[in-house]
């Protein structure tokens, strides 16, 4: 009788206990717990090991919550500042109404970017509307319907509140049909007009042009949640 590592007996030492046997043959081998290594030192159990990934998610879900609680403050302070500034009658209106705008307009932008990324390498099925064969109804369509149905709500709404709800579904339909701005610009469906930036480049750059003004920097700084 022999005493052994599992490791060196080919079994897994997750699913034993101190003193198992096992019979090679002419002779039992007794396994110890936990195994020496080469050096003296103990091998660790493989379950030991789950401590480190455990932990890595704690700090992925730690820092989710961090930009969850960041945005939900960024928002906050969006409507506070639209609300003060349409009940008081301040002036610089527009640049309150940029962000909340420029805020969904990129977080649709990058959702519509993935989920076309999905579809077009089959890690899911199409979602978009076919009416007919051939017929393929993009969804700038349905960005530029959305523009419209916020121009419009911009127009007659006069609330605070309702006015931060329009800023936001105007930024909804802009992300839509900027994210296909090469194909309705060039009337054709293919590759580079289909993953084209210039439309996110065109429209990040007129926002920018507007929030460098000194009441957007202003503004940026009230907003800034830290």
């Amino acid at each position: 009788m022999v005493e052994r590592c599992p490791e060196e007996a080919g079994v897994v030492s997750s699913i034993l206990t101190r003193g198992t046997e096992l019979n090679c043959g002419r002779r039992i081998v007794v396994i110890t717990l936990p195994c020496q290594g080469r050096d003296g030192g103990s091998i660790p159990l493989a379950r030991s090991n789950l401590k480190i990934p455990l932990k890595r998610d704690f700090e992925v879900g730690k820092n989710c919550a961090k930009f969850l609680e960041m945005f939900i403050a960024i928002f906050r302070k969006m409507r506070e500042s639209i609300h003060k500034k349409v009940e008081n009658d301040e002036p610089g209106l527009y640049i309150s109404m940029a962000f909340p705008v420029l805020f969904a307009f990129i977080l649709t932008f990058i959702g519509s970017r993935i989920i076309g990324y999905l579809i077009t390498y089959g890690h899911i099925p199409p979602i978009y509307l076919e009416p007919s064969p051939g017929l393929h109804v993009h969804h700038f369509t349905y960005g530029v319907f959305i523009l419209f149905i916020a121009g419009y709500l911009g127009l007659s709404v006069k609330q605070a509140r309702a006015k931060f709800w329009v800023a936001l579904l105007l930024g909804f339909g802009l992300g839509l049909a900027m994210d296909e701005f090469g194909m309705w610009l060039k009337l054709r469906d293919d590759e580079i007009s289909r993953w084209s930036y210039d439309g996110f480049n065109i429209t990040i750059g007129v926002f920018l042009f507007i929030l460098t003004f000194r009441s957007g920097i202003k503004m940026l700084k009230r907003l800034w949640p830290f």
